[in-house]
């Protein structure tokens, strides 16, 4: 999708309350512009079975609730947070903004039993490890997602050639895994959008001949290509 493409499914589907990152009491790291395109593609893709892990104090996972409440269809919708205390303020988060609405949050994802399948939209935002990245690709994604469902990741910085910005924005080993899947080209995701907006706390920055501001953002959805 085109920049304005994405503007115009936002502007169809406009997110009822944007949360400002680090505020309380959800305490995200999710970037506005990012949170209005998370919205809108569940408004607009109306996935069935919606899998999050990495809910953190519950942002995303409230903008996601509320884009499938929204949407006024039935739907499985699984959210996991492997730290205890975050769980536990994102439960009382989502609790309270949605009452007998809300979900019940899960821990480790990567030891769950309850993970759905024929997922159609998957948000990633994990502790970004090689291990937990590895297991996605190699059982989360061929195993539990329908070909074409929608996957997200935050925390991904890709540069205008589109290459993972390995050693510019974080040595994450998210981004190595998958930079590897993509260099023996494996990688089972076709670009639909990389969020263009995200705030750059490196702009003014500078490394290996590089600027930060070539980053298109942190956020980034593909498809599943079987």
């Amino acid at each position: 999708m085109t920049k304005e493409e994405v503007i115009e499914m936002v502007k169809k589907y406009p997110l009822d309350k944007v949360i400002e990152p680090d505020s309380e009491p959800w305490m995200s790291q999710y970037d506005e512009i990012s949170a209005l395109i998370n919205y809108a593609f569940v408004r607009e893709r109306k996935p069935k079975v919606v899998l999050e892990f990495g809910a953190m104090g519950g942002r995303c996972t409230r903008d996601i609730l509320r884009a499938l409440l929204d949407n006024g269809d039935e739907f499985t919708f699984r959210s996991y947070e492997l730290e205890d205390d975050n769980r536990a303020k994102a439960q009382t988060n989502l609790n309270n903004e949605f009452g007998d609405k809300s979900i019940i949050l899960g821990g480790d994802v990567t030891k769950a039993q309850d993970i759905p399948d024929n997922i159609e939209y998957l948000f990633v935002d994990n502790y970004h490890d090689d291990k937990t990245t590895e297991w996605v690709f190699e059982y989360l994604i061929p195993k539990k997602c329908k070909p074409g469902a929608l996957i997200h990741f935050h925390d991904m910085q890709i540069t205008g050639d589109d290459e993972f910005a390995i050693g510019v924005s974080n040595d994450w080993g998210e981004m190595k895994v998958m930079k590897d899947l993509k260099d023996a080209k494996k990688l089972p995701l076709k670009k639909v959008f990389y969020s263009w907006e995200h705030v750059a706390l490196w702009m003014s920055k500078e490394q290996d001949g590089k600027l930060f501001k070539e980053l298109k953002g942190s956020s980034a959805w593909w498809t599943y290509q079987v």
